[in-house]
């Protein structure tokens, strides 16, 4: 025990502790920053990879084809069975399949809200080749249809399309490209609604606090809530061991001024871990609401666009 002559813990043993404790929250700090900049990479190097696969389906299509002022019009790509929260990556895919168009200088892409609007207004079927879609392509003035579909296959989906002469009807092209199933679901979290759930999230918050959080797509705060429970369980087990400190300082006081001082020290750690232990269980159950509460909104925004398209 660092103990002085008159039974109280010297200055330089008090000083060292809190420059540990000090040294550690800088340390829960900088894996905080370090973490959000990991995700950041993180999901610029997904949408890479994605980009990538769905421009390479794309040129498949296109290889060949004499494509001077084309009209393409992509239909809304249907998702097949599988997990639930992956029932919205159709119309990722949409999305993805537009963007790569972009980048051919004699295509004519037509507008997604167009395509939209036309095909609210008619209430069609989008389920495959229907004699509605190409009714669409010449209502839009298109020469070309895209439709797919994308299945899931647990570690990877496969992204299946083909282009249609909307003239003949004929199927021009087929392709089919697939995409690891993390980065895919990482990439369309941005592009459409994903369905959560809200008692998985729950329970991933409830094991690690900031799982939840991640499950639903929100790395900022995810790191946010892991790394005020990494400073504040820092700060709890150091109060902790200094209140101890200042007890067994207490207890070998030899007069009551002494005593009173080590007391108060006493008090002091004693409240700094009570308050760091209370604010830790409060930011994990705040962690844990916050999960389910979140996934739960996710599902009412999906059911919402859901019932949009039916």
């Amino acid at each position: 025990m660092h103990l002085n002559t008159r039974g109280l813990m010297s200055p330089s043993y008090k000083r060292g502790t809190l420059m540990r404790w000090k040294f550690w929250t800088r340390i829960a700090v900088f894996l905080l920053l370090l973490s959000s900049l990991i995700q950041a990479e993180t999901t610029r190097s997904d949408s890479l990879v994605v980009t990538n696969i769905v421009g390479g389906l794309v040129d498949e299509l296109l290889l060949n084809l004499d494509l001077s002022r084309k009209h393409i019009a992509v239909m809304p790509f249907e998702t097949t069975a599988g997990r639930t929260e992956a029932r919205g990556l159709g119309e990722a895919a949409t999305i993805l399949v537009n963007a790569s168009l972009v980048h051919y200088d004699d295509v004519i892409v037509i507008e997604r809200d167009k395509l939209e609007d036309l095909i609210e207004e008619m209430k069609l079927s989008l389920s495959g080749l229907t004699q509605g879609d190409l009714e669409v392509g010449e209502l839009l003035d298109a020469n070309l249809l895209i439709t797919g579909a994308v299945a899931d296959l647990e570690t990877r989906f496969l992204i299946a399309a083909r282009l249609i002469n909307v003239e003949s009807g004929q199927v021009l092209k087929s392709a089919s490209a697939e995409v690891p199933a993390t980065n895919f679901m990482s990439v369309s979290a941005g592009l459409a609604v994903v369905k959560r759930y809200p008692i998985t999230a729950a329970f991933r918050s409830l094991i690690v606090p900031g799982w939840g959080q991640f499950y639903n797509d929100k790395p900022t705060k995810g790191s946010l809530v892991l790394g005020a429970e990494t400073v504040l369980a820092i700060s709890t087990v150091v109060s902790y061991l200094m209140y101890k400190q200042s007890l067994n300082s207490y207890e070998r006081a030899g007069n009551s001024e002494l005593a009173q001082s080590s007391y108060d020290e006493v008090e002091t750690y004693s409240k700094m871990n009570w308050g760091s232990l209370g604010a830790l269980g409060t930011v994990w159950v705040y962690g844990i609401i916050d999960a389910y509460m979140d996934s739960r909104s996710q599902i009412k925004v999906y059911s919402q666009d859901m019932q949009k398209k039916k």
